[in-house]
């Protein structure tokens, strides 16, 4: 009920997950062309998961969606592209230390900004200092 409301709201991320309860039939009757309609919104604003289920079930004539091996290629490549580039901005993200206030492992003190430990993080830091002194 929740996920209908978000998807028809233009969640994205409901869109999707309700296209797989519909296309497994999971706590709503199994709908081929309900999970394809529901793919086709969140694929259209590039949710590659969705692209990718699209795909698939037009390259495979999925119940009552029928095969179209051409556009379910395009799609399934779409995804595999932007699954790539999602992928690039996590590795980027990951290697930007976040900024917290806590107390800091290499000295005891508070201080308003601080790094996590680009080992393990979790332990914080206040400075370059600091982190040579661990």
């Amino acid at each position: 009920r929740y996920f209908r409301f978000a998807a028809d709201q233009g969640d994205t991320t409901a869109q999707y997950f309700l296209g797989l309860a519909h296309l497994k039939g999971l706590g709503v009757p199994a709908d081929a062309s309900e999970a394809a309609r529901l793919f086709r919104l969140a694929a259209d604003h590039q949710v590659p998961e969705a692209q990718f289920e699209l795909g698939r079930m037009l390259c495979e004539g999925y119940a009552d969606v029928p095969a179209d091996k051409r556009a379910g290629a395009r799609l399934v490549a779409q995804a595999a592209q932007r699954a790539a580039e999602v992928g690039k901005e996590a590795l980027r993200d990951a290697d930007e230390p976040e900024v917290v206030v806590a107390c800091c492992i290499g000295c005891g003190a508070h201080h308003r900004r601080m790094t996590k430990c680009s080992k393990c993080h979790t332990a914080r830091f206040c400075s370059s200092e600091c982190i040579k002194r661990m």
